[in-house]
């Protein structure tokens, strides 16, 4: 069975820490963690088609026990209460993110501080690593873990905005306005909007995407990405690279392939 990319964070960053480290762990705690996200990667998807309207009744029930399941293993972890203020915090502005996107609230300034709340909807798939330290002793408090959090906070929102990049044009088509899209949901009125189904008002939009929004969307991608890298260097990993690899190589490489586009269309213009 292919497993989900977000399965194998927490060994990618069990595998980072110094052998003295990893002795602290046990390998039973890093594969319940790793299922944990697994679990908790079904339930955010299904929960997002159905934000998205696109989600049937008899999943609920379905992403309902794979966060059961998530909520199970870590509850069953008995790690020190500063880990689960902060696993509850978390949980929280999970909560929140989801209500704002079923009222439609998108993030008003997109300034890289504003875009990295893009995150709280997926912070969660990077509690393992937390979870990881906080057995080893570390407190939630402390520098290293406040790192981890924030490599994850920048990684996790570069991915979104990577997602809402590709997704722009399904998104305004279903009237979902996002942070990748907002610029023509500013232009267009509510009439005008259903144009964007025509073939020829679809290509003027692909049009002034390209040339608009897509280079503010490629440079706050890749700062995101150059910001989470800074953060997980302050880590103390033994190897900084194996799980900030994982995640963000795809968005950077996706970043370089972008821009050499752009540079094609507008030396063609």
């Amino acid at each position: 069975m292919i497993k989900e990319k977000a399965f194998f964070w927490p060994r990618l960053f069990y595998e980072s820490l110094a052998p003295s480290e990893r002795r602290l762990t046990s390998e039973k705690s890093v594969l319940k963690l790793q299922q944990a996200n697994s679990h908790l990667w079904q339930a955010l998807n299904i929960y997002d088609d159905f934000l998205d309207g696109a989600g049937t009744a008899p999943k609920l029930p379905e992403a309902n026990r794979h966060f059961r399941k998530f909520l199970e293993i870590y509850y069953r972890l008995n790690l020190p209460s500063n880990f689960y203020c902060l696993f509850n915090k978390v949980m929280d502005d999970l909560d929140s993110a989801n209500r704002e996107e079923s009222r439609g609230l998108i993030i008003k300034n997109n300034g890289i501080r504003s875009l990295k709340n893009l995150s709280r909807k997926s912070l969660a798939l990077g509690l393992g690593p937390l979870a990881i330290l906080s057995g080893g002793g570390e407190k939630m408090s402390g520098r290293r873990a406040e790192a981890v959090l924030n490599f994850f906070r920048y990684a996790l929102a570069a991915k979104q905005l990577s997602d809402d990049a590709r997704d722009w044009r399904e998104d305004l088509k279903a009237g979902k306005i996002t942070v990748a899209n907002n610029f023509f949901g500013k232009k267009l009125s509510a009439g005008r909007a259903s144009l964007i189904k025509k073939p020829d008002e679809e290509t003027k939009l692909n049009l002034l995407f390209a040339s608009k929004s897509a280079p503010i969307l490629i440079d706050r991608i890749d700062k995101l990405s150059k910001l989470s890298r800074k953060e997980i260097k302050k880590s103390g990993l033994a190897n900084t690279a194996l799980l900030a690899d994982a995640i963000l190589l795809p968005l950077e490489t996706g970043v370089g392939e972008s821009r050499f586009f752009l540079s094609l269309l507008q030396s063609s213009a």
